[in-house]
């Protein structure tokens, strides 16, 4: 669950920048969004101490994660996004909302 959502919201991200890069800007926004609603779950929804069954490992049981960063993922991608890599998408209103979303969950995690 909760590694999948946070590399899932990274790769999105990646692929926006990209996307910018080669003036797809309806699809950078689409990326954009979709890297902010992973990062939105993996933040609000996931919770370290429960057990979780990974996929990957057959139904293997994970429990009690340690994350590697006190930052939160919608604060890694906000970082991201405040990059030059998206200043053309910095007056875009798709853009705007999706910042402002990632503001309102981004900063230091609670666990």
């Amino acid at each position: 669950f909760g590694f999948f959502r946070d590399q899932l919201s990274r790769a999105y991200c990646n692929a926006a920048a990209f996307c910018v890069s080669d003036n797809q800007i309806e699809l950078a926004l689409k990326y954009l969004s979709n890297a902010a609603k992973n990062s939105i779950i993996y933040d609000t929804k996931y919770n370290a101490d429960d057990v979780y069954t990974c996929t990957l490992f057959n139904g293997k049981k994970f429990g009690g994660v340690i994350y590697n960063s006190k930052i939160n993922t919608c604060q890694v991608i906000l970082d991201n996004i405040k990059g030059s890599d998206f200043d053309k998408l910095r007056d875009n209103s798709d853009f705007i909302s999706i910042y402002n979303e990632l503001k309102t969950y981004a900063g230091m995690r609670n666990n």
